[in-house]
């Protein structure tokens, strides 16, 4: 065979006899390169750091997972006999992605990845940052969908870069070795992993690894079993069940309190691992996470601004708060949610995930619940799993039974405590809620002025500062009681004072919560 030099010598002698050097250059590279991609990949040498990539590498898992164990430079790896199949590669075939990437034996299989300069590029060496930055661009390939089981030349994994970004995450502390292949551009990294544990017909990757992926990137929150053993939400739980006058079986946890086990398919997974991996940090935003997991769970939750997720205790005073939205009549079966809403109280309200709680709270025989802190997002979450289900269509989660004694004890089992004015108390100026209430006002689509705090009397002359602090200074409407505000029907305008009252009554007396259930008011005109 003729060296590559003689044949672009030959090239750049034809186009001068045909008068033109120009083309005689160009020639004789296109002949050059294209001589170049037809040669074969003749063997690996060992990049000059000697770590081979793992530097790289293992920063790009720690990304997504703090915790993921560090892939191992393998410093003895002998290219020619562990991928020896591969070194017949093409150097086109090499930039294409287009080569088998298990290699060799089950019990001693390599796998084989590579990454390549851009044409324009290729006269220098690649960096391990680049390959690996290449590689982290196969996530899109996949189109936010959990890998499909790993096939040779089937899509998605003809494209070289998937085939890389899911070889990086395994589970384990995979054996790498990577070098430059000779024979071929300078522009390239090859790297193996032996032994590989991708297997054709398996999923490269376990869901759960994948869902770290998702979280990484803002797109899904971090997901970690409540507790010790879901202990902390069982005790908070049974303290409301087992009150005297209730006297409800106690909730117990699962069998198994592990965290959520390492999946390897969306089939192996339990209807509640598969609705904690799909939940999405706009599901937790807009509190819209479905109660219904398969036929098996009943998901209830709460939820908290910021990273930290409530408490026990907090998730359960917020699922207590339910129970001002029942009425008086035994609540109705749970049924699905339709396109149009109808006025007054139906089966679709255990959507709202304070009803929904407090249903589950109160069914009559004990569950089986584990729960979950969800993190990472703008808002938090506290998510907890019921088996079986306690909100079943076309039936009551609360029986009459159960319900009279939730009312017995709302009442006071005669005591006429609850219809005993109701003692105010002021709130701190930077608790007043004014930040909440002007944010909603405020926004571009309203451009509603601020509302203002009121000013003390005494800065009017009218009364001195001490008096003016107190509430007593304050002419509410008469009649308030702590019956009127569980019931709903405190009065709203009073034409002694000239004031009108808003207010909220629940579990929780945030102004966020507040706020939030005064712009659901809306809902009331909308509807009609």
């Amino acid at each position: 065979m003729k060296s590559f030099c003689t044949f672009a010598a030959l090239a750049v002698a034809s186009a001068i006899a045909q008068g033109s050097f120009a083309d005689a250059i160009g020639q004789g590279r296109a002949t050059f390169q294209k001589l170049r991609s037809i040669a074969n990949v003749t063997g690996l040498t060992e990049l000059a750091d000697a770590q081979h990539c793992t530097v790289e590498i293992n920063k790009f898992r720690k990304e997504v997972d703090p915790n993921a164990k560090e892939y191992i430079a393998n410093e003895e790896g002998e290219p020619d006999t562990d991928i020896a199949s591969f070194l017949s590669t093409t150097c086109e075939n090499l930039k294409s992605g287009d080569f088998t990437n298990i290699i060799g034996d089950d019990e001693d299989k390599a796998f084989v990845i590579s990454a390549t300069r851009s044409p324009e590029a290729l006269r220098t060496a690649m960096t391990c940052e680049e390959a690996v930055q290449q590689w982290k661009e196969g996530y899109s390939v996949f189109s936010g969908e959990y890998p499909g089981v790993f096939k040779e030349s089937g899509e998605p994994y003809t494209d070289p870069n998937a085939v890389a970004f899911v070889s990086l995450l395994s589970e384990k502390p995979e054996i790498i070795y990577c070098g430059t292949p000779t024979g071929c551009d300078e522009g390239s990294i090859v790297c193996y992993i032996k032994p590989s544990s991708i297997t054709e017909g398996s999923h490269p990757i376990t869901r759960q690894m994948w869902h770290k992926v998702e979280a990484s990137k803002g797109l899904k929150p971090t997901l970690e079993a409540h507790g010790d053993g879901h202990k902390n939400c069982l005790e908070a739980v049974n303290a409301v069940r087992t009150v005297k006058g209730l006297g409800l079986p106690e909730f117990t946890g699962p069998v198994d309190t592990k965290n959520m086990k390492r999946r390897n398919a969306i089939g192996d997974a339990t209807a509640y691992e598969n609705a904690l991996y799909n939940l999405k940090c706009e599901d937790i935003k807009d509190s819209k996470i479905h109660p219904n997991v398969g036929d098996e769970y009943t998901l209830i939750y709460a939820i908290k601004q910021g990273d930290k997720p409530p408490t026990a205790e907090e998730a359960v005073e917020f699922w207590k708060g339910g129970f001002t939205k029942l009425g008086t009549d035994v609540p109705p079966a749970f049924t699905l949610m339709k396109p149009t809403r109808t006025e007054g109280i139906d089966g679709t309200i255990y959507y709202d995930n304070a009803v929904a709680g407090f249903a589950s709270l109160m069914v009559d025989d004990a569950r089986e619940m584990r729960c979950y802190d969800a993190t990472g997002c703008d808002n938090s979450a506290l998510i907890c799993f019921l088996s079986e289900p306690t909100l079943v269509e076309n039936h009551e989660p609360i029986s009459e039974d159960t319900w009279n004694k939730i009312l017995a004890l709302q009442n006071g089992e005669g005591d006429e405590s609850d219809d005993k004015e109701a003692e105010l108390a002021k709130r701190d100026e930077d608790d007043n809620c004014l930040e909440e209430i002007n944010e909603f006002r405020t926004q571009e689509a309203l451009g509603l002025k601020p509302f203002l705090a009121e000013k003390p009397a005494a800065e009017e002359g009218a009364k001195d500062s001490t008096e003016s602090d107190s509430v007593d200074s304050v002419d509410f409407p008469t009649g308030l009681t702590c019956s009127a505000l569980a019931d709903d029907n405190a009065q709203i305008l009073d034409s002694n004072s000239k004031r009108s009252l808003m207010y909220y009554y629940g579990s929780d007396a945030s102004c966020s919560e507040a706020v939030k259930a005064w712009k659901k008011g809306y809902d009331k005109f909308r509807w009609g």
